[in-house]
């Protein structure tokens, strides 16, 4: 009977130990602690964070103001765009249209 439980208590341990390492390869960890694999927290909700910086006409990934593999300066982005259905002025980082709704 001794044998048992410690066989039981050991996969039990073994079982605790695999869910405390992170889920996956290449995975995220929120603000909270929580290691994730998609794109919000499972434990507080939180949206997955957004990578810094901007890809060059070269394929390059940056993050100063110009690109260490060809020289190139970071293109400037406008202050606003307006939705083609309704013309209502939105911010340059937001993906929706403040009046309508419609995805940019």
């Amino acid at each position: 009977a001794a044998g048992g439980f410690m066989q039981s208590a050991s996969e039990t341990n073994r079982q605790q130990m695999q869910n405390q390492q992170p889920q996956q390869a290449g995975g995220w960890t929120c603000r909270c602690g929580a290691t994730n694999s998609g794109n919000f927290c499972t434990s507080c909700g939180q949206p997955k964070p957004q990578a810094s910086g901007w890809t060059c006409s070269c394929g390059q990934t940056c993050t100063g103001n110009f690109c260490p593999n060809c020289g190139s300066q970071k293109p400037q982005q406008s202050a606003n765009w307006f939705c083609p259905d309704c013309g209502n002025s939105n911010p340059a980082g937001a993906n929706f249209c403040s009046g309508c709704g419609k995805r940019k």
